[in-house]
């Protein structure tokens, strides 16, 4: 068993009435996460657009289910669906996750 903080989908922490992060048990079956850049070094290397993530369990390969990573962008061109859902980053900025 693992034990983490429960995120939203933005991966922020999910806050109890007083203000504490709540605190989930889950079971770790993942083998691996491959982050990718499909471009290499060019610009603009941000999830969604030109970098993606799938995750490798024990008898399947999928998305990560996490929107900062890229999720829905790479959903959309495994679908056959011509849309990147991505945030723009600015250099030195702050991303919201």
């Amino acid at each position: 068993m693992t034990t983490s903080i429960k995120r939203d989908e933005y991966y922020q922490p999910i806050l109890d009435k007083d203000g504490n992060t709540i605190k989930s048990q889950w079971t770790n079956r993942r083998c691996a996460f491959l982050r990718m850049d499909v471009n290499g070094p060019k610009n603009p290397n941000q999830f969604g657009h030109d970098a993606f993530e799938l995750i490798v369990e024990k008898g399947r390969v999928s998305t990560n289910g996490w929107s900062f990573t890229g999720q829905q962008s790479l959903t959309n061109i495994i679908s056959g669906k011509d849309e990147l859902i991505y945030t723009n980053y600015v250099k030195g900025g702050k991303v919201k996750l």
